[in-house]
């Protein structure tokens, strides 16, 4: 028997139908022939698997290579769908990496190119007159309580007196003391005196006054501010009195120790001295006019900064000496006074407009920057989207490739 004869009567053997003689040619032939012998082993196997789970066997008429090679065609199928699906998962995880790096890059990118992302409140904002202004403190902290901005300096104070030179005395804290309040008057000028009769009485003086006159309906209303400059001892009193006039709409009292720096300036102006009498001895004993020279630069530097020294000393004991209130008063204005509530409105209008115009544009050039600026970035994972792209196609091409040669080696 040759190897097609042996495919042939290959179901009739294991059936048992063949003849003796057929047989024994049959298994001579198998035992001789080892590709026959193995498609005889999986046969029998293929057969085996069916039995057992209670399947019929196959009609005695169908060619069992056949039978073979279907089994073998839906093997390489799963196969393929199995490396299928893996493409698919490893290009995702893949793609989401690179999109995962490429918004990372964007916000590094965008935090230190200036807070482009955080100007975009500021940018439309600032078109509506918003301006920082310092809070004010509520009703309950209208008592006048003094709060110290450099309550740590006493102890520095007190650690650097044993440093200070001992040509001098050192002296006692020196304190600052500034005050802010806002009074609502009834009426102006009878505020005005009053705050006039209080400094005098206080022997203070004004330093600045500013006054403003406004219009509500047909009335005229003031709007004054004062600097006030008063003795340091007389300070709580005055700000006491001054409150009486009005309602206090807000205030607000606060120190500053500058005992460390009102000492270091003494400290360093009389080391300077001392430097400055040490160079008039050089400068006699000068041979050369090189070193003439070099010796009045110094002293020239010298006397500049005793100069600054003294001149910031001055400035400290003036503002130790007298203490400094602002103080802004208005005057009521009256509930019954008829208000014109098209005062001016096309005036506000166009000024509504122009800043909603400029708030527009503003946003319209935001976005153009952000997007230049991620143009760049844009672009980038297009080419790692097109390399990637390619190279899992070349792997596919591969893939098919090496099907359709093993299909034709099999043929």
């Amino acid at each position: 028997m040759n190897c097609s004869d042996i495919n042939s009567k290959m179901q009739q053997f294991i059936d048992g139908l063949l003849s003796e003689k057929d047989a024994q040619d049959f298994m001579s032939h198998i035992n001789a022939c080892k590709a026959c012998k193995s498609e005889y082993e999986n046969t029998v196997k293929i057969i085996g698997d069916i039995k057992k789970y209670g399947q019929s066997l196959p009609d005695a008429n169908i060619n069992i290579s056949e039978l073979l090679y279907k089994s073998n065609l839906s093997l390489e199928d799963s196969n393929m769908k199995k490396k299928k699906n893996y493409l698919n998962k490893n290009f995702i995880k893949k793609f989401s990496s690179y999109a995962a790096v490429f918004l990372l890059g964007v916000f590094i990118y965008a935090s230190f190119a200036g807070g482009l992302f955080n100007g975009l409140g500021q940018l439309i904002g600032s078109n509506y007159g918003e301006s920082s202004s310092p809070s004010y403190q509520s009703d309950g902290q209208k008592s006048g309580s003094v709060k110290d901005e450099s309550l740590e300096n006493n102890t520095a104070s007190d650690s650097s007196k044993n440093n200070v030179s001992s040509n001098f005395e050192l002296s006692p804290d020196k304190i600052i003391y500034n005050s802010s309040m806002v009074l609502q008057v009834q009426n102006y000028d009878t505020a005005r005196e009053g705050i006039l009769n209080i400094v005098k009485q206080n022997n203070s003086f004004i330093q600045n006054e500013d006054k403003n006159i406004s219009k509500v309906g047909s009335n005229e209303y003031y709007t004054s501010t004062f600097t006030i400059r008063v003795p340091a001892k007389n300070f709580a009193d005055m700000n006491a009195a001054l409150q009486k006039l009005g309602k206090v709409e807000y205030y607000t009292t606060y120190a500053s120790n500058v005992t460390y720096e009102y000492n270091d300036l003494v400290s360093s102006t009389e080391q300077l001295k001392e430097q400055r009498a040490n160079l008039l001895k050089l400068y006699k004993k000068a041979n050369t006019v090189s070193e003439l020279i070099e010796i009045e630069n110094e002293l020239t530097r010298v006397n500049t900064l005793i100069s600054q020294n003294e001149s910031t000393l001055k400035n400290y004991d003036r503002s130790i000496e007298y203490s400094t209130i602002q103080m802004s008063i208005s005057e009521d204005v009256s509930k019954n006074s008829l208000v014109n509530p098209f005062s001016q409105i096309g005036q506000k209008i166009k000024s509504a407009l122009i800043n909603s115009s400029n708030a527009l544009l503003k946003l319209l050039a935001f976005i153009c920057l952000l997007i230049f600026k991620i143009i760049p970035f844009a672009a980038a994972a297009f080419i790692v989207y097109l390399i990637v792209r390619f190279v899992i196609k070349s792997r596919k091409k591969n893939i098919n490739k090496n099907k359709n040669t093993d299909n034709n080696d099999e043929n």
